[in-house]
């Protein structure tokens, strides 16, 4: 095993060393902490411990580094073998399964661990600056390990589980959004649950009764809530405090109080166990699961489509039948977005949101109250669109730069522009349900999607989007996979170094003609520049693909 161990361990070094996304890494956090460097000698003019300040950005800035690495790098560590079809000659060359999992895994874990201890010399600097003792220098880089060694773990279990690098990344990016939000997360779902059976057994009083921070009160407001329920829902009071307990513990709050003057606590926190813990737990987990869970994958790559059974055979209008006379929007319609099944069940999914919403609100809420869960509706699915578009723009030429197959798909008799589009038109088609319901909120109460459309930061929000669009498809073609975590971090940096920048200018503008509507102008012309810039890569990086 320890030889095996260790030609993985070797072998993805060596490979990782010459792909370009774990260089665009270190650049993305060298240009962070320069970033931090800048930001806090500005503060620095105006505020005191200035190496307090310039700590607490670099913990942050490497919490979002190891959030994106999770849901890009870690989360693939065993579905670049499924897909590439070699985890069978692994096996068949007598590694097993324990040395696969720490010589894919733990080399990963290794280049980032090596980021935080390059960066420690530098950390130090902020003893220099004042305000941060070494403790807490320790402290929060035990807390990252640790944290670290946590999401890789949960990444490696979604790696074991999923056969497709997207889907590991999509499920690995569910389970942080748990564990980073904690009760942010848990407590509206738990009120979700609630809220459906309390609606169910026909009691609408204590609905109307909510606080307005119920979020941030804990088991105060879980003990009111419930006080006058009839049996059944006793359980919420151990849940709530079960989430006080866990947001104590959670890299977050760990951050924040390490980040905090005066800290003097033990590096190794209760925090830092249940991470290693849960860790352990995890990697053992896809251990035991690692030859059932891949017993599919270890013949090749997995094939696409709707696997057909016996007893069942799915109806042939939801198949992908003859291909359109625009064929390349046949094929991305029915093979990335998921042809008419996926629309189905999108459709389903969001009306069933939306009926839901309204469906919780209390019968005497009045106007106000539909208008609030109107704003939240729309909200929810402009996020949705969001998140859509810019997954599927991380797979525009995805399975085409993947499989080899980019030049070819350019060297069709079409020019290059119609491929595009009909590339484009295909992934709109998969839109459309959530486009569809976003309409009929709109329909609801007008008056939110019209202060929606007037308000200056909604086009500001929207122009920037429209960047990162761009920006992830044009990583699309440099990078395998985690082009939209990537593009995401990108933007962060562009955005927190080039607010001060536009921030000024759009001031001047709003002061000298009394109307914050003209405070977008300085963005229209940076992100309309920014998107030429882009354009422009992104035609000559496929120029030189096809010269390939």
């Amino acid at each position: 095993m320890r030889g095996g161990t260790s030609a993985m361990f070797t072998r993805a070094l060596r490979t990782d060393a010459r792909r370009l996304r774990p260089h665009l890494f270190r650049m993305l956090f060298a240009g962070m902490i320069l970033g931090s460097l800048v930001v806090t000698h500005i503060r620095s003019l105006s505020l005191g411990a200035p190496g307090l300040f310039f700590f607490s950005n670099i913990l942050w800035i490497n919490l979002v580094l190891i959030v994106l690495a999770a849901a890009s790098v870690l989360s693939t560590a065993i579905t670049e073998e499924k897909e590439e079809g070699t985890l069978g000659l692994l096996m068949l060359a007598g590694v097993s399964p324990l040395a696969v999992l720490l010589g894919k895994s733990m080399t990963r874990q290794f280049s980032i661990v090596l980021l935080l201890v390059v960066q420690f010399p530098f950390a130090l600097l902020a003893i220099v600056l004042g305000g941060v003792t070494l403790n807490q220098i320790v402290s929060g880089y035990i807390a990252l390990a640790a944290f670290l060694a946590l999401v890789a773990n949960l990444g490696l279990l979604s790696s074991v589980f999923c056969r497709r690098s997207g889907t590991a990344g999509m499920l690995t990016l569910l389970g942080l959004v748990v564990v980073l939000g904690g009760g942010w997360v848990l407590r509206p779902l738990i009120l979700l649950v609630v809220i459906v059976l309390v609606r169910l057994l026909g009691v609408e009083q204590p609905v109307l009764t909510v606080s307005e921070n119920w979020w941030s009160v804990g088991p105060i407001w879980f003990e009111d809530f419930f006080g006058g329920l009839p049996g059944g829902l006793s359980w919420i009071a151990g849940v709530s405090d079960w989430l006080v307990v866990y947001d104590q513990m959670g890299i977050v709050t760990r951050l924040q109080t390490i980040g905090s003057s005066g800290f003097s606590q033990s590096p190794f926190s209760s925090g830092v166990a249940l991470d290693v813990s849960v860790a352990v737990i995890l990697f053992v987990i896809a251990w035991c699961v690692f030859k059932p869970a891949t017993r599919d994958s270890l013949g090749g790559v997995a094939p696409r489509g709707l696997v057909r059974v016996r007893w069942w055979r799915w109806p042939r209008w939801l198949g992908a039948g003859r291909a359109w006379r625009m064929a390349i929007a046949w094929k991305e319609f029915h093979f990335t977005t998921g042809g008419v099944l996926g629309l189905l069940l999108k459709t389903l999914a969001y009306g069933g949101f939306v009926v839901v919403s309204y469906w919780m609100q209390p019968g005497s809420g009045g106007e106000t109250s539909y208008r609030s869960c109107a704003e939240m509706v729309m909200s929810v699915l402009l996020l949705s669109m969001a998140v859509e578009g810019g997954v599927f723009a991380s797979r525009v030429f995805h399975d085409e730069r993947k499989y080899g197959t980019l030049p070819v798909t350019l060297g069709f008799p079409l020019p290059t522009w119609r491929i595009v589009l009909e590339k484009l038109a295909g992934g709109a088609l998969g839109l459309l349900p959530v486009i569809a319901w976003f309409w009929i909120a709109t329909r609801i109460d007008e008056s939110v999607f019209q202060g929606l459309a007037t308000d200056y930061r909604t086009w500001i929000v929207g122009l920037v989007y429209l960047v990162l669009v761009h920006l992830v498809v044009l990583l699309s073609l440099y990078v395998r996979w985690g082009a939209l975590p990537l593009a995401l971090a990108l933007m962060l940096i562009v955005a927190g170094c080039g607010f001060p920048l536009m921030w000024l200018p759009a001031t001047a503008l709003g002061a000298a003609t009394g109307s914050q509507d003209v405070m977008v102008l300085p963005v229209i012309y940076a992100c309309g520049a920014a998107v030429a810039v882009l354009l422009a890569m992104i035609v000559l990086r496929l120029k030189s693909v096809v010269a390939e």
